[in-house]
């Protein structure tokens, strides 16, 4: 007998509620399940992919540094992984014992296939798929093969052998798959008929169907009306609470894919007590599952005899219409969907760095070798300079001391000290003329040492400098950083601002000398003591002569050589620590140019594997399509 011919293809043999004219008739062939574990295995070839890209040193560089980030990627993908393997587009029935599953499942089917009853009678996970065989498969929990397949030529025989299965105490059987002719199920869709949970006995049962919710794409709550109102707490309440609590793994439901079938509805007679009852029913499910669609929250009863029996059948017919619809080869979708997603994501973070990187290193050496080249003479500059040290110091000094030397010997400084010891009187003069000196020449070193140490050293390289790194900062050699700029870094650098030379200290040296001290002496107390007889000058004479002995003593050589003891040391080190800094930033500059060069490289590189991805996923989307026309 052909299986094709074996029932009606109907939902229910007696009311027209699902004629295969509805949906497209589709067989599930064994080339139909070949291209789908096909198709299952490439989806699976990306992810592993993403996974090794997670590692690749150029991805954790330039799209995911953080380690944290790349982790809980790593976990999604795995998570994701898990899911997909998960072959069956499930539409799991799922309720508390005997509230009436297999016999809507039968409904559905149009032939009474699962068996039913008052007792409990499904004890295993019944799996249906649509198939041109009819076949009965068993299996353990690895949904590993138990005993061979079993043929059977009609519904009839299936339906008896599924009520010996029922019945046996074979422990390892787990999984009872069912293998006929369902026109309505399309792609890889999967009726799934569950253990209820009941009474204490039926513990086992009932964690083999907890145990199977996360399989789900979606799912039908059969809700048991006459048993309490349907919401016992040791009953239908921990069937949603294992659902909430699997949703982590469950990548591919939709929390809207639920239909609340509140069942046994005859057993409600009076119309008020059937309105106030279904209005409280709709608020207690609305609490627990937010989601839910009002059009899905359903009365059904199973009594042909009972008068709205057609309707209410016919309006769980066109909601799981819909829902069987929504789910064909979702899972496949909502993964092909995440990767194409992952992928847009990294492309974003990639293609602007990738076309930056080509105008600003470009393709040709000739702009890596130019930048070598300017890289090169500021690095002829930096050894210069670093032979040149000692000739920079004595310049410097050489200059400070022409400049201080002229400045304490000009008329105008001494006309200066004068005018302030005006106010001064002979015993107190001398220690005045001291502080006199030591203030004015303490206010032109604050004044004149740095810009000197900026002439005599900073000038000297800085022409070589603009002339080198002028072009390279207004061209960023083609997009190579430029790791110091002229105006902004090189002269703060150089100029000593973190040396302290104490003003006045020159000064000091040289007015501690006896020589000079005595002329202190002789303008102080003893002068005094003359001019009461008449034998010194006056005031402003002794004042001048006093200013003369100081003076005539600070000599050029004096100073230079007071300069260097004091600050040779000290200006020396400022140079060589700017010199190197600059060998530092020179490192920099040739390491970040040939950087460039290589993150485009690099760039280059992660663009092609995520095209790769990109271009298997599309090929995934073809393949998928075909399966379905």
């Amino acid at each position: 007998m052909d299986p094709r011919s074996a029932g009606p293809r109907y939902f229910h043999d007696d009311d027209d509620v699902y004629k295969s004219s509805d949906v497209l008739l589709y067989s599930r062939t064994s080339h139909d399940v070949s291209s789908y574990i096909s198709l299952q295995k490439e989806t699976i070839d990306c992810f592993e992919n993403i996974k090794t890209l997670l590692t690749d040193k150029h991805f954790i560089k330039h799209v995911k540094p953080c380690k944290k980030e790349r982790k809980r990627i790593q976990e999604e993908l795995d998570r994701n992984i898990r899911d997909l393997k998960r072959r069956d587009g499930s539409i799991v029935f799922a309720g508390e014992t005997s509230s009436g599953k297999s016999s809507i499942i039968n409904a559905i089917l149009g032939r009474k296939i699962l068996p039913t009853g008052i007792l409990p009678t499904t004890t295993r996970v019944c799996r249906i798929r649509n198939s041109e065989k009819l076949m009965i498969s068993v299996r353990d929990k690895n949904d590993e093969e138990v005993r061979d397949p079993i043929p059977v030529s009609t519904t009839e025989s299936m339906a008896e052998q599924l009520k010996t299965l029922a019945k046996t105490l074979d422990t390892r059987i787990n999984y009872v798959d069912i293998s006929l002719q369902v026109p309505f199920q399309q792609g890889n869709l999967t009726i799934v008929d569950t253990p209820g949970v009941g009474d204490i006995d039926q513990t086992n049962m009932a964690k083999l169907m907890m145990d199977y919710l996360p399989n789900a794409l979606a799912f039908v709550f059969v809700i048991n009306v006459p048993s309490a109102g349907g919401f016992q707490k040791d009953r239908f309440i921990p069937i949603l609470e294992k659902v909430k609590e699997s949703l982590d793994e469950m990548v591919s439901f939709d929390h809207e894919d639920v239909i609340f079938l509140l069942n046994k509805w005859d057993t409600l007679l009076e119309d008020d007590e059937q309105k106030i009852y279904f209005e409280d029913t709709k608020k207690r499910i609305r609490s627990i599952w937010k989601e839910t669609k009002p059009t899905r929250i359903l009365k059904l009863s199973m009594k042909k005899a009972f008068e709205e029996h057609d309707e209410m059948f016919n309006c769980f017919k066109n909601e799981l219409i819909v829902l069987l619809e929504k789910n064909k080869e979702r899972r496949l979708k909502v993964h092909v969907r995440l990767i194409k997603s992952f992928v847009t994501e990294c492309e974003e973070i990639v293609s602007p760095k990738l076309e930056y990187a080509k105008k600003t290193a470009g393709t040709s050496e000739t702009a890596l070798k130019e930048a070598q080249s300017n890289i090169s003479k500021l690095e002829k500059i930096w050894q210069k300079e670093s032979l040149n040290i000692d000739a920079s110091v004595n310049r410097f000094l050489d200059e400070v001391t022409n400049q201080f030397h002229g400045y304490i010997h000009h008329p105008h400084f001494k006309s200066l000290l004068l005018k302030d010891l005006k106010t001064s009187w002979r015993l107190k003069m001398g220690s005045d003329l001291n502080a006199q000196i030591k203030r004015k020449t303490k206010l032109w070193e604050d004044t004149h040492i740095n810009q000197i140490y900026e002439e005599t050293f900073v000038k000297n390289i800085d022409k070589e400098l603009r002339r080198i790194c002028g072009p390279l900062a207004d061209s960023l050699i083609k997009g190579f950083k430029v790791p110091f700029y002229i105006d902004n870094k090189i002269i703060k650098v150089i100029i000593p601002s973190a040396i302290s030379i104490a003003g006045g200290v020159v000064i000091t040296v040289f007015l501690l000398q006896p020589n000079v001290a005595l002329g202190v002496a002789t303008t102080g107390a003893v002068l005094s003591g003359l001019a009461a007889f008449g034998y010194i000058d006056n005031f402003e004479t002794v004042c001048k002569k006093a200013i003369d002995v100081r003076l005539k003593n600070l000599s050029k050589t004096k100073i230079k050589k007071s300069l260097n003891e004091r600050y040779a040391k000290a200006i020396k080190s400022n140079i060589q620590n700017a010199l190197e800094e600059m060998k530092t930033e020179i490192d920099e500059l040739r390491k970040e140019a040939l950087n460039d060069y290589s993150n485009m490289l690099s760039y280059m590189e992660l663009n092609d594997k995520l095209f790769e991805c990109q271009k298997d996923i599309h090929n995934i989307e073809q393949k998928m399509l075909n399966r379905l026309d």
